[in-house]
């Protein structure tokens, strides 16, 4: 459970797994080695001075000492599947957009679709439920936010967290807001089975 003290206006649970990750996890043999790591990416985290708009900021993973910014304390190697397993995002888009596109550069896309921010994207990130100032994004089970490397993907060193709109402009969070604002920040896990 998030600590609504530390700048959360919501709580959440942990995502359960998705059938997609139970049958890698599960199936016979090498693949029983396999493990699962959830990633929790807050753009909270972020350097805000190298990117004020949490719509978009990068995430380091086994950065240096002098790195100034979101970083996991790892490198991820062999990856076999990234998923979007839980998505927080700030209210406000919902009114405007039926939905916001997530890019991640670094994993190319997951999906092809009838335009090119669809078929660059890793995944669509669609209103579910409101909670307060929160949206949280339907995400469980679904293809859009699910990646498969075949073979492995050796290393992964960083992403880079691009949200947009349909219409491929990179979406504003922040307006008119000061960059650490608790308001305009968005929260994500991932699940990566290496």
């Amino acid at each position: 459970m998030f600590n609504q003290n530390q700048g959360f206006p919501f709580k959440t649970h942990m995502p359960s797994r998705n059938s997609n990750q139970d049958t890698v996890i599960s199936s016979s043999g090498a693949e029983k080695s396999k493990k699962s790591q959830c990633i929790v990416v807050d753009s909270r985290h972020r350097n805000t001075v190298v990117f004020p708009n949490p719509g978009k900021f990068q995430v380091k993973f086994n950065a240096s000492d002098k790195f100034v910014g979101a970083n996991v304390g790892y490198t991820l190697n062999n990856v076999y599947t990234v998923q979007l397993t839980e998505c927080l995002l700030p209210k406000g888009f919902e009114d405007t957009y039926p939905y916001l596109v997530l890019k991640i550069p670094e994993l190319d896309n997951s999906l092809e679709g009838t335009n090119t921010i669809l078929g660059t994207s890793f995944a669509i990130l669609i209103p579910d439920r409101i909670i307060g100032n929160t949206v949280h994004c339907r995400v469980n089970g679904q293809c859009y936010c699910f990646k498969k490397f075949i073979p492995t993907l050796a290393s992964l060193g960083k992403f880079t967290i691009e949200i947009y709109t349909p219409d491929g402009t990179l979406y504003d969070f922040k307006g008119s807001k000061d960059v650490d604002d608790a308001s305009i920040q968005n929260m994500m896990i991932f699940e990566i089975v290496m």
